[in-house]
């Protein structure tokens, strides 16, 4: 039996706020809904085990019921099949960003090819140009991936004008 003031969500309240839950609304829309705070929500389910397990099951729900109904798409629908395998095993299925090494490791990888270069070869005009070579690759690298990171931020959208009214 809970002890203290009478919450202010009575068990037609909290029926109506785990079905909507169940529905996939959040408790914040919920509680609007049904007048009262998430606060509310929160201390009533503290308040009461019985109550608090009927959220946990009515929040499962709403996550169950679309995931089930992606399993089933995805018997014949191999794009549902790749979103399900996407997020139940990202390390092996999620989509890998295309950049995959980052401007600074590259510059250290290629000043210590360089470095090996350097020192393993006797002829100082060929170390030289091999180099000046190197060097100019790293440049353009360093070019292109700026140039590709422009291009793939996403761009300002400009406003739209909205017609007046004459």
């Amino acid at each position: 039996m809970p002890r203290g003031r009478p919450g202010k969500l009575d068990r037609l309240q909290q029926e109506r706020l785990c079905l909507l839950l169940a529905s996939g609304t959040s408790r914040r829309t919920a509680a609007t809904y049904l007048g009262c705070a998430v606060e509310s929500i929160r201390l009533t389910a503290q308040r009461d085990p019985r109550f608090a397990e009927q959220l946990r099951q009515a929040e499962m729900q709403a996550e169950l019921v679309p995931l089930n109904q992606v399993r089933k798409a995805a018997e014949t629908n191999w794009r549902a099949a790749t979103w399900i395998l996407e997020r139940l095993r990202p390390d092996r299925y999620a989509r890998r960003p295309p950049q995959l090494i980052k401007e600074q490791h590259m510059a250290k990888f290629v000043d210590a090819v360089v470095e090996v270069i350097l020192n393993e070869i006797d002829d100082a005009a060929l170390r030289e140009k091999i180099a000046a070579r190197l060097e100019k690759l790293s440049v353009d690298a360093s070019l292109e991936l700026a140039e590709s990171a422009a291009l793939s931020a996403p761009a300002a959208r400009p406003q739209r004008r909205r017609p007046t009214a004459k």
